[in-house]
C-alpha cells in the first residue's frame, strides 16, 4: 500500500491495527492465541533457567501514522490493542519491551540521523535496530553473569553508506525498483573488515527472529551483510550472541528451538536470555501458535 512521500506499507500490519482484541477469548482456538503461546514459552523457559524478554517490531504505521494518515501528527498512537496485549503479557510474568514510544522519540532526530524504520521495506532501518537492540539489552545489562561473561574480539568497523531496495518495493507489482539510502556499520571478526562477526552457538544470548534477525544481516535480497540486529546486539553486549532466525514467521520459529533444545540440551543449559523479536502483525496473522516442547 501506497503512503506519503514514496512510504510504502503493507495491507497485513494496518489490518493488524483496525481488527481489536486478538488474543484470549476472542482468538478462533488455543492454537491461534499468540497470549496462550508465548506466555506458555516464558514458563518453559523459566524452568530451563532462561529469561525470556519479548520485543516486537512495532507496525511501522504506529511510528509513522503521518506517512498513511490524513492529519494525522507524528506520535499519535494508533495501537490501542497492542498496547492492552502486552498489558496482558506481563500480568503473566512475561518481559515485554515495546520499543514503541522509544522510536517515536527516536523519530524527532530522523532529519539529521535517518528514520529508525525503512521508507519502503518492512524493517527496521539499521539506525532504528541500533536503538532497539540498546533497549533490550538494559533489561539484563546489570546482571551479574553480564558482567562475568567473557567480551569477544570483533571489530565495529566505521559507518558506510548503503543503496538498497526495499522488500515492499519488489511485492508491488508495477512499482519502479526505487532505492532507499541508509547508513550501516558492519560487525566483522578481523580488523580489516572482510569476515562478517560468527555468531556463537555457546553465547548465553540467543536472539529468536524473523526475518528481523535476517535484514542488513545475512546478504542477497536482505541488502548487507553484518550490520544486522542480532551483529548490533552483539555490540551492546560485547560478545557474539546466538541466533536463529527464519524469513516471515515468528510463530513458526519456536519449533526451529524446540528441535534444537530437545536435541541439544547442553546447549539450552547455556542460555541465560533468550530475546524473541518478530514483526508485531504475526500475533494477528501467525498460523500456527500452538505451544511447543523444549525438553523431552
Amino acid at each position: 500500500m501506497q503512503g506519503k512521500d514514496g512510504w510504502l506499507f503493507l495491507a497485513s500490519e494496518l489490518r493488524l491495527l483496525g481488527h481489536g482484541p486478538f488474543w484470549g477469548e476472542h482468538a478462533e482456538s488455543e492454537e491461534a492465541d499468540p497470549l496462550h503461546s508465548i506466555t506458555d514459552l516464558n514458563s518453559k523457559l523459566e524452568e530451563l533457567g532462561i529469561q525470556l524478554i519479548f520485543c516486537p517490531a512495532p507496525p511501522r504505521a504506529v511510528i509513522y501514522p503521518d506517512k498513511i494518515l490524513d492529519d494525522a501528527a507524528p506520535g499519535l498512537r494508533v495501537d490501542e490493542d497492542l498496547q492492552a496485549f502486552y498489558a496482558a503479557l506481563r500480568e503473566k510474568g512475561v518481559t515485554v519491551v515495546d520499543v514503541t514510544e522509544t522510536l517515536i522519540e527516536a523519530r524527532g532526530e530522523d532529519d539529521a540521523l535517518g528514520p529508525v524504520s525503512c521508507e519502503q521495506d518492512s524493517h527496521w532501518s539499521p539506525r532504528g535496530l541500533r536503538i532497539v537492540a540498546e533497549a533490550v539489552v538494559q533489561e539484563f545489562a546489570d546482571d551479574d553473569w553480564l558482567a562475568d561473561a567473557t567480551k569477544g574480539s570483533f571489530t565495529e568497523q566505521q559507518p558506510e553508506p548503503l543503496l538498497y531496495v526495499g522488500d515492499l518495493v519488489r511485492q508491488l507489482e508495477g512499482h519502479p525498483a526505487t532505492q532507499s539510502r541508509t547508513t550501516i556499520s558492519r560487525m566483522t571478526d578481523d580488523p580489516a573488515g572482510q569476515t562478517p562477526l560468527t555468531f556463537d552457538d555457546a553465547s548465553p544470548v540467543l536472539l529468536l527472529a524473523d526475518s528481523h534477525g535476517l535484514v542488513f544481516s545475512t546478504g542477497d535480497d536482505m541488502h548487507c551483510t553484518a550490520a544486522g540486529f542480532g551483529e548490533a546486539l552483539s555490540a551492546e553486549v560485547g560478545f557474539a550472541i546466538d541466533r536463529m532466525a527464519r524469513r516471515g514467521s515468528g510463530d513458526q520459529v519456536r519449533r526451529d528451538l524446540a528441535r534444537r533444545f530437545i536435541r541439544k540440551p547442553e546447549e539450552a543449559a547455556q542460555k541465560k536470555v533468550l530475546i524473541y523479536t518478530f514483526a508485531a502483525r504475526t500475533l494477528l496473522t501467525g498460523t500456527n501458535w500452538k505451544p511447543v516442547p523444549l525438553k523431552r
